[in-house]
């Protein structure tokens, strides 16, 4: 025991220090003298402590979600949009106000009523007009915004959702955050210093379920804000707040359950990163449920009683995180530099180049997404073949909401100063055309099972094992199973795939010549080329979109 508690006193003199000697060259390429720690490095890496008065479980108010010994707790935070309910009366909260690229009549009543303990005012003005193809500019309120300084209030926050919801990637969106401050502090200038405008910002990161690349995400976006003070000469040590919230694009609608381990992973790596707070979206929102209590009670369940928050940046000197760290930021400033060569991000977003970036990311993901090489569980991983249970059915597609319509209900839609029309960022999930398809295959169940089954010819004797574990996964993507039948019962079959050694041989003409009688068949080729007289193919170059279209088609399901 003595031993240990030596330890323990020699380990903790030696972080006090600053001893990092074990971080394996960590930001060489950034000089983290200057990009990371300022003067001696004895402070920490601008982390705010985790406790009960910093840390927000922020949760939209609905009066069924929200009872009074909740509300009185220290770390609630709650979500508003544009109206001051009469339960909060008398509860000292932080209030989270739903964003907008401007300072409403709400939130200038808001400010001077002070019925709250803190306030987050939402004004993006760049961000959150993207999806309506209006490029937004702030009218600063130099009186409101000094206000909320002084109270310690947040008068701007800056989102990277919008640009995540397009496909933007890590490195795009924290580059993205940064500009926009220093967007935001240019048009300030004359009218507020620099220092004026960095105490009044805070950020909203949106995180995707990957506990280790969304720690380093928060930590990289804290040493960025760093350099940016650097930047402009500010000695002061301002606390910059950062809440997290999921990257709706990695979310699901045909099996919302799923999402629970998404968020958990999300919101752990939110409380290890060192975020201020957590904005909490119901687990099913997009299948329009009621998940919003147990979204919630993730972070309770982390922060209270896994008690997640307790230890500082506990990913400290791993070899994994410091690496993520160092070439997050490696790539972000140079992204940084090249928007600010472009003349900062609002001209950026004129020129339509920081769209052009984020559709080249958007279309590597979805290749790798339909690839199965990034990987949705229960999506193009796992497909739920069936419905659970009557009593716990699998979604309609009736029942669903696309994240597009939630965006544009979620976000506030004000008027305010006009830059210019910009090209819009369209919303979308990951798995949207893949659950559209599964959803068909649902219809196809529904109606009889047989019908969402594939019947699969394969020509005796051959090695066709591989061939046929590749089209169970490529056809399972769509939810569709697969049935071996005989060459002799494909009369009875609407579609069917074959898998043949010799395109030209015997079985192959025997194929084509039964076709040519059924002229309601629709045949697939099972390889990596278009084959003469057959469909589609299916293989590692299907084009999977014409050959699902094919697939529904031929089975009746619009």
């Amino acid at each position: 025991m003595e031993k240990f508690e030596r330890w323990q006193k020699n380990t903790a003199d030696l972080y006090k220090r600053g001893n990092y000697s074990n971080q394996h060259g960590f930001l060489d390429d950034l000089n983290p003298s200057v990009l990371g720690w300022r003067g001696a490095r004895d402070k920490e890496l601008a982390l705010m402590p985790h406790n009960e008065t910093s840390f927000y479980n922020i949760a939209e108010f609905k009066p069924k979600l929200f009872d009074i010994d909740f509300l009185q707790e220290s770390g609630c935070g709650v979500y508003l949009k544009n109206d001051w309910p009469e339960q909060l009366d008398g509860t000292q909260l932080f209030v989270y106000l739903a964003p907008s690229p401007n300072l409403t009549t709400f939130k200038k009543a808001l400010i001077s009523d002070r019925k709250f303990k803190s306030i987050d005012l939402g004004v993006d003005p760049y961000g959150l007009g993207l999806w309506k193809s209006t490029l937004f500019k702030s009218r600063v309120d130099k009186v409101a915004l000094l206000n909320c300084v002084e109270n310690g209030d947040h008068f701007f926050r800056i989102s990277s959702q919008p640009y995540s919801m397009a496909g933007a990637s890590d490195v795009q969106q924290l580059a993205i955050l940064i500009s926009s401050i220093i967007q935001v502090i240019n048009n300030c200038e004359g009218l507020l210093s620099p220092i004026e405008v960095l105490k009044s910002i805070s950020f909203e990161v949106t995180l995707k379920p990957n506990l280790f690349l969304s720690i380093a995400k928060i930590q990289t976006l804290r040493i960025l804000i760093q350099r940016v003070l650097e930047i402009y000469e500010i000695t002061e040590d301002i606390q910059t707040p950062i809440y997290t919230a999921p990257a709706v694009r990695y979310l699901s609608s045909r099996e919302p359950w799923n999402n629970i381990l998404r968020l958990t992973a999300i919101n752990g790596a939110s409380f290890m990163g060192g975020a201020q707070g957590i904005v909490s979206l119901a687990f099913d929102f997009l299948s329009k449920g009621s998940g919003s209590r147990v979204s919630r009670n993730i972070n309770q369940v982390l922060g209270k009683e896994s008690h997640l928050g307790k230890v500082n940046d506990p990913s400290r000197g791993s070899y994994t995180s410091d690496n993520l760290v160092g070439e997050m930021c490696s790539q972000s400033w140079q992204l940084i530099n090249e928007i600010a060569k472009k003349e900062g991000m609002s001209s950026s977003l004129r020129s339509g180049w920081i769209h052009d970036q984020i559709k080249r990311v958007d279309s590597h993901q979805q290749e790798l997404f339909l690839n199965r090489k990034l990987k949705i569980t229960g999506v193009n991983d796992f497909v739920l073949g069936e419905s659970l249970s009557e009593e716990n059915p699998v979604s309609k597609e009736s029942e669903i909401i696309d994240i597009e319509t939630w965006w544009t209900h979620f976000i506030f839609d004000e008027e305010a100063e006009r830059l210019c029309d910009v090209e819009r960022l369209v919303p979308a999930s990951l798995s949207t055309l893949l659950e559209r398809w599964q959803y068909k295959t649902d219809q196809l169940r529904e109606r009889d099972t047989n019908s969402s089954e594939i019947a699969l010819v394969i020509e005796a004797g051959m090695e066709s094992s591989s061939k046929a574990k590749k089209v169970k996964e490529v056809l399972g993507l769509a939810g569709l199973g697969v049935r071996i039948v005989s060459i002799e019962e494909i009369k009875n079959e609407k579609i069917y795939a074959v898998i043949a050694a010799d395109p030209d041989g015997e079985f192959s003409k025997n194929i084509l010549k039964e076709r040519n009688e059924v002229f309601t068949q629709t045949v697939l080729w099972v390889g990596d080329k278009k084959m003469l007289g057959f469909d589609g193919t299916v293989g590692d170059k299907s084009h999977l979109v014409d050959l699902f279209s094919q697939i529904f088609n031929a089975l009746g399901v619009q």
